[in-house]
């Protein structure tokens, strides 16, 4: 049970938050897009709250420098997080970053080894630098992700293993979800510390739960010992899983998946992001759109509470993603219909 004291800190950190418009809203990302290149969508973000960090990233490397820009850009996001949740009391704060930045930790990881499987496959890959871009440092500070990443794919297994990491397995597929299992585990240790965390991760579980078996039925492997080793989370209990798991399930038939997720909260808050993977075929912005809509207020039933603000600071990454792409296109040139296609809104 929060004490009186806890659960004031709880409700100025939601006061704090939502006096706080961080989120870009439809208009600015509008006006983003049609941006006509890199210096116009720049001029724009310098009317949003991330003005400061960019006019000193500016001052840093000048307009052209975009790795500057872009570091910038996280590096507000990283400001309002520790702001936000230094009002909380010392247990909870500690764990909600731990469990804010362990996604990113996996993101990474997982960005990495997709490189490094490419060049083993084809030949070619990204340089070190691209692959850095991409990623939000969590945990796992930069300077061990550039050791990770220049190695070969085996050996950068290797090096994640030595960083506690259980991976089995020895396809990129297999090891991909040995990583969500590692942080399903992960996550399960925080809550038994901090309770009052509990329904935050049990929600983030069904997210990686709902992703890995979708990932798999989408490309013909069974799920069946995915499974037997995940845990369940806040509303996708074993029998639902295992429903998936034995579904019909191609791109071609995934509404079925809304038939299993009926009288779930996830129904009604996945039918927009089903139907945009209709016109996509694109698994990877399929994932991405899923992680969007959980981290909306939609399954939250206490606004007044410390999940609301963790999932407040979740989704406001998606404002860091897009901007981050968004800059990226602009640089080089790409089209607007194509920017809008990988923009998570």
């Amino acid at each position: 049970m929060i004490g009186l004291l806890d659960a004031a800190t709880y409700a100025y950190s939601y006061g704090m938050v939502s006096a706080m418009p961080q989120h870009l809203d439809n208009e600015t990302y509008t006006r983003l897009v049609g941006a006509v290149n890199l210096e116009a969508a720049i001029t724009i973000l310098m009317a949003t709250p991330y003005e400061i960090h960019i006019k000193n990233a500016i001052g840093r490397g000048g307009a052209e420098n975009l790795e500057e820009i872009e570091k910038a850009v996280v590096s507000h996001y990283f400001d309002v997080c520790n702001a936000v949740i230094d009002t909380l009391p010392m247990d909870v704060r500690t764990s909600s970053k731990t469990i804010l930045l362990d996604e990113f930790d996996i993101g990474n990881l997982k960005r990495i080894l997709r490189a490094l499987k490419s060049k083993s496959i084809s030949g070619q890959q990204k340089s070190t630098d691209e692959i850095l871009a991409e990623c939000i440092e969590g945990n796992i500070k930069e300077e061990i992700l550039k050791e990770i990443a220049n190695t070969e794919f085996k050996s950068a297994i290797d090096k994640i293993r030595a960083l506690g990491f259980e991976i089995e397995g020895e396809n990129l597929f297999d090891i991909e979800n040995s990583m969500d299992i590692n942080l399903i585990r992960k996550w399960a240790k925080d809550t038994e510390k901090v309770k009052v965390i509990e329904k935050f991760v049990k929600k983030k579980v069904d997210v990686l739960n709902l992703k890995a078996i979708i990932r798999m039925k989408l490309l013909g492997v069974d799920a069946d010992n995915f499974i037997k080793k995940t845990s369940q989370g806040e509303y996708l209990n074993f029998e639902i899983l295992n429903a998936l798991n034995a579904a019909q399930i191609s791109k071609e038939n995934i509404d079925a998946i809304l038939g299993i997720l009926t009288g779930t909260p996830y129904e009604e808050l996945f039918t927009q992001v089903f139907e945009e993977f209709k016109k996509t075929k694109s698994l990877d912005m399929f994932e991405l759109w899923i992680e969007s809509a959980c981290a909306s207020g939609a399954v939250i039933q206490n606004p007044i509470s410390l999940e609301y603000v963790v999932t407040y600071l979740r989704k406001m990454w998606f404002d860091v993603r897009n901007m981050r792409v968004l800059l990226v296109g602009k640089k080089y040139g790409v089209s607007d219909v194509e920017i809008n296609k990988m923009m998570v809104l």
